[in-house]
């Protein structure tokens, strides 16, 4: 891989989840109070912080996943847990998972040069006979 194209990958990963954040904002519905407002139509903030109206008409997640004894309670009840829930909910979803996932980028990419040199010095190797011996 050139640095070159390296360099257009990392920014790409850099770039991209900023950009997506910036269009949903653009294109999402304003948080303010209107949104906290219940709607008929659909499920709004007032479902979130209140309960559902909606009940069987809108999709919702397994109860493992979002009640208050599934995993989001667990995530609540672990991050009140260290006297400042705010600051542990900034430091482990703004700062640690996000490094822990460009960590993870990264890997991936340092072993993708790792198998495009391997690839390369097979075919080398192939090209001119086994190693340690002469080329007729």
């Amino acid at each position: 891989m050139t640095p070159r194209r390296a360099t257009v990958i990392w920014l790409g990963c850099a770039i991209a989840p900023w950009a997506i954040v910036w269009l949903v904002n653009l294109t999402g519905p304003n948080l303010d109070q209107r949104a906290q407002v219940a709607q008929r139509a659909r499920c709004s903030w007032a479902c979130h912080n209140s309960g559902c109206v909606h009940e069987g008409s809108t999709p919702r997640l397994p109860e493992l996943l979002t009640s208050d004894e599934g995993w989001f309670g667990k995530t609540k009840e672990t991050l009140a847990s260290t006297g400042s829930y705010r600051t542990a909910n900034i430091v482990l979803f703004c700062l640690l998972w996000p490094a822990w996932m460009w960590l993870m980028v990264g890997y991936g990419l340092l072993q993708r040069v790792r198998m495009h040199r391997l690839r390369t010095w097979e075919r080398l190797s192939q090209s001119s006979g086994a190693l340690g011996e002469a080329s007729p």
